[in-house]
């Protein structure tokens, strides 16, 4: 026989006054109601596992084949859409030309078709003479690092950085850092980037 627990019947009620006393607080009382007839019959079917028709079964298992293949071929042509990337190098300096030649190589090398559209300050990084002579302004770039890694509070003013020399004197520092950090040089890149055949537009 099916049992009831009914939650009502387990809250304690006061006296119509108040509450009660400390220490005199109405037991929690409990009761257990047979179930019978209909509800007993539908709790005892539910709980039984159900019989599911051979041909629901077979029409649910080709619907769910169906739309799983589906799903694999739009997967499937969209993996084999080409994947583009378009960049543009407008700045001419020697720190704002690795950017785009690091993103294109990076792409191309995944597979991607890349294209760079050199523009503007951004031809010297094509020009044969002047990509070997890109150099690093220090004036207005607060970001760059100091000359003295043990001092990193001592950054140069940008007074000190109209200086005549001192372009020189960060393009130096950069292409030591550089070659610190065995990073590839410019020209090294435009190499690199026509092996994976990245396209080059001016």
């Amino acid at each position: 026989m099916a049992t009831l627990y009914h939650p009502a019947l387990f809250a304690v009620k006061d006296r119509p006054g108040g509450p009660r006393p400390p220490g005199t607080e109405k037991p929690v009382e409990t009761a257990v109601i047979p179930l019978t007839g209909l509800i007993q019959s539908y709790i005892e079917v539910a709980s039984e596992e159900a019989p599911v028709d051979p041909e629901l079964k077979r029409y649910i298992d080709q619907t769910v084949d169906e739309v799983v293949a589906r799903r694999f071929q739009e997967l499937a042509k969209e993996a084999a859409k080409p994947r583009r990337m378009a960049l543009v190098a407008s700045k001419g300096s020697l720190d704002m030309a690795y950017p785009p030649l690091i993103l294109a190589t990076t792409a191309a090398s995944l597979g991607w078709e890349v294209g760079i559209f050199f523009t503007f300050y951004g031809l010297d990084i094509l020009h044969k003479d002047r990509i070997h002579k890109l150099k690093v302004g220090p004036v207005g770039n607060p970001a760059m690092p100091p000359p003295i890694r043990a001092l990193p509070f001592l950054k140069v003013p940008n007074i000190v950085g109209a200086l005549p020399g001192m372009t020189a004197m960060a393009t130096l520092m950069m292409k030591s850092w550089i070659a610190r950090a065995k990073l590839p040089t410019i020209p090294e890149l435009m190499d690199f980037a026509r092996e994976c055949e990245v396209s080059l537009y001016a």
